[in-house]
């Protein structure tokens, strides 16, 4: 295989779990001496996309019309089958829903299956309407042509929770799949501790401090973790609070136990990991929460739900908590009690670093690129 790949992203910059991992990634393959074509709506302004001469950005502009949320879904994959076939490339490697490639990334989960999880969320008549969308409906069609196996040579799921739903509700083949858990830079990260947080929310060292990181506050099951705290502060007797970090629509979730700080910079999160006792995540559904490793990297235990591809690496007691939904308020709290126990922080610090370098990114990427090269050779 000749040393260029053509990745497929529609939008390559933003605060996201996916946008970094694009970054990271492209930063690993260049490394190993690839040159590479991003096919983008939006031309990355800034960063590995600028700096070096071995990533040529396409942009292929997307008219004002398409703009309109319910013809995202289906704009962008005409423009870039428009564009390989003015343009063939030797292999394309998709970390979108795109209509035809050699290699599929399922970074971003299945849409069917998120709709399905969300109907309790929801009203009757909020689920009708989602059924009408345009918008879910055209997602939902693009969908079943990127998992067509005549249209997409090999998949590449970032957790087994995501590949089993690939081969049950598309038919794709499950040898044609494979699955490889995101890496985490671990230069970017520290385990050391650091007590700021807890002095800045004036938590006691016998009181739970939890963190919440993330947008997307309904699907990531904020709600469900402020009302575990409450209640396990109910149960104990001992003291709460939940930092949130990220952007959101914090009127809707505020309590008495919640601190918002808002957007914060990658620079800035490394001390909130540090600062806190847990990470908690009773998401409904993430493919792979980034977030998962980041904390585990910073020493950080993670508490989350089987609906979190992420929740496969983790060890119940020793690096983390695993729930099996965002319903499940009392094993939240237990899984809190756990975690909140003093004498055990640093031991639990220890445990989650030494998990996280179990994923480091250079022997993720190594896996990726290993990967390129196998479905290269069948392609060709």
């Amino acid at each position: 295989m000749e040393k260029h790949l053509t990745l497929v992203r529609q939008y390559p910059v933003g605060p996201g779990g996916a946008e970094k991992y694009l970054d990271l990634l492209v930063r690993g393959l260049i490394a190993r001496g690839f040159e590479i074509t991003l096919l983008c709506a939006d031309a990355p302004p800034h960063g590995i996309f600028s700096e070096t001469s071995a990533v040529d950005v396409v942009r292929l502009d997307i008219p004002n019309l398409s703009r309109w949320r319910p013809l995202r879904p289906w704009y962008f994959p005409w423009l870039v089958q428009a564009w390989l076939r003015k343009y063939p490339q030797p292999f394309v490697f998709s970390l979108e829903r795109h209509w035809r490639q050699d290699l599929l990334r399922s970074g971003d989960g299945i849409h069917a299956e998120w709709l399905q999880r969300r109907r309790p969320l929801r009203n009757g008549l909020l689920n009708a309407l989602t059924f009408v969308s345009p918008y879910h409906r055209l997602t939902m069609m693009g969908e079943r042509r990127a998992y067509h196996p005549e249209r997409t040579l090999w998949v590449l799921a970032n957790s087994n929770f995501v590949r089993d739903q690939i081969v049950s509700r598309f038919g794709f083949p499950a040898g044609r799949t494979e699955v490889i858990h995101n890496g985490v830079n671990l230069e970017e990260w520290s385990p050391e501790a650091d007590p700021w947080l807890r002095a800045r929310l004036g938590v006691p060292p016998e009181g739970a401090l939890g963190l919440f990181v993330g947008a997307g506050w309904e699907r990531k099951g904020l709600r469900e973790a402020r009302d575990a705290l409450v209640a396990w502060s109910a149960k104990s007797g001992r003291p709460a609070h939940l930092a949130v970090a990220g952007r959101g629509p914090a009127r809707w979730y505020r309590g008495p136990n919640v601190t918002f700080f808002g957007a914060v910079s990658h620079a800035e999160l490394g001390r909130f990991y540090r600062g806190a006792d847990f990470l908690v995540l009773p998401t409904w559904y993430d493919p792979f929460a980034n977030v998962t490793l980041e904390a585990l990297a910073s020493g950080l235990p993670v508490i989350t739900t089987r609906a979190n591809g992420a929740a496969e690496i983790l060890e119940d007691g020793v690096d983390g908590g695993v729930v099996d939904s965002a319903r499940d308020r009392e094993g939240l709290v237990d899984k809190i009690g756990v975690l909140a126990d003093a004498a055990r922080r640093d031991e639990v610090r220890a445990a989650c670093r030494r998990k996280a370098e179990r994923f480091g990114l250079a022997d993720h990427v190594g896996k990726v690129v290993d990967l390129c090269m196998r479905v290269a050779a069948l392609k060709g």
